[in-house]
């Protein structure tokens, strides 16, 4: 009986996919057909013929196969060889304590389109990002302690002097474009598997501004800037894994690397204690090299048609890291490490990763 009921089964599905793709012009029978056939809102596959039971097929009536997404971004920037000062504070034994940039939370947002590119189920895909923040760090010694500053946030000849206060303000500003090209390989029950292959490119800009007031010397602030302005350039690969959980709801997860060719400019202006009207550019250093890049979000999301199979929409949430190895040049441009050690300027040997973290969260429409 058990086998007898699985042959009819497969006959009532084969019948009734058959109708439906000879059928599929009717408008009648066009919205039954995907009431019928869909196993649940999903996220892709909009090209595959009616009669397809890939769970995540979304079709609506207007059949433009685009879909079009924003999201929200709540971001931590954080970045390695940020340490500003190095704090001694009395007792037995002697307490040491390094004050780093303080790294916080930042808005910014995406901007994804999504099309069939051809009838064969490749999927185009355009994104950009958008993240611009500042943060403000500011320390003194501690109560009958001594502070320095350390080479690369103050000007050479205040490095490592008893300071009384040190600020320092560090901004970001991230903007990306990934351009990919996917195909859905493996449909399951449930479970889609999408290898995606494209391009990345942006710009990474940096600058560190922090003035220092010495001991010897109260009443003057001692100022320094650099700024960094990075352009990259590179392929990408990477896997998207969805798995079907039902009433609309998916779990969401993607991954993905690039090797990135990065061209990096880096300027530094340095306060002359004995010329205060010296205004010229101290230091100024190009550096070329290659970076990966790793980018992964694990999330979910909830969809659902419009009354009319218009459109379908998808409200989504993950959690998404993006790492940049080697970005902090201003950390390693200080006239010591240039000129008294010799550094080439290619070298990223003292480079620290950048790496951005946090929320996505936003709305999908599929057309």
């Amino acid at each position: 009986m058990q086998r007898l009921h699985h042959y009819f089964r497969y006959f009532f599905l084969s019948l009734l996919t058959h109708v439906c793709t000879l059928h599929a012009s009717s408008p009648s029978c066009e919205a039954s057909c995907y009431i019928e056939i869909d196993e649940g809102p999903g996220y892709t596959h909009k090209h595959l013929e009616l009669g397809g039971l890939a769970p995540g097929r979304i079709s609506t009536d207007k059949e433009w196969n685009f879909s079009l997404s924003g999201s929200f971004i709540y971001w931590n920037i954080m970045q390695e060889n940020m340490a500003i000062a190095s704090l001694l504070q009395p007792g037995d034994p002697v307490l040491a304590l390094t004050v780093y940039q303080e790294m916080s939370f930042h808005p910014g947002f995406k901007v994804t389109a999504t099309s069939n590119v051809t009838p064969y189920d490749w999927i185009g895909k355009a994104e950009y990002t958008r993240l611009h923040g500042t943060t403000t760090t500011q320390t003194a010694p501690p109560q009958g302690g001594v502070m320095v500053v350390n080479s690369g946030f103050t000007s050479p000849e205040a490095a490592y002097a008893d300071a009384a206060f040190v600020t320092s303000d560090f901004e970001v500003a991230l903007d990306v474009v990934d351009l990919i090209l996917a195909r859905p390989s493996y449909y399951g029950h449930r479970l889609i598997i999408t290898p995606a292959a494209g391009g990345k490119l942006g710009f990474l800009d940096q600058r560190l501004r922090t003035k220092t007031k010495l001991i010897a010397s109260p009443t003057e602030e001692v100022p320094v800037q650099y700024d960094t302005d990075t352009w990259f350039l590179g392929p990408k690969l990477g896997i998207d894994i969805e798995w079907i959980l039902g009433y609309g709801l998916k779990s969401l997860s993607s991954f993905s690397a690039a090797l990135l060719y990065q061209k990096q400019k880096l300027r530094a202006d340095f306060y002359d204690i004995s010329n205060v009207n010296d205004n010229l550019l101290d230091l100024e250093r190009n550096f070329l090299f290659f970076h990966p890049n790793f980018q992964m979000a694990m999330g979910i999301s909830w969809g659902a048609y419009s009354s009319r199979y218009a459109f379908h929409g998808s409200l989504f949430a993950l959690y998404e890291i993006d790492y940049y190895l080697a970005q902090n040049a201003s950390r390693a441009a200080t006239l010591e490490n240039f000129y008294a050690n010799g550094l080439n300027p290619t070298s990223s040997g003292h480079l620290g990763d950048l790496l951005f973290h946090g929320l996505k969260a936003g709305f999908q429409c599929d057309f």
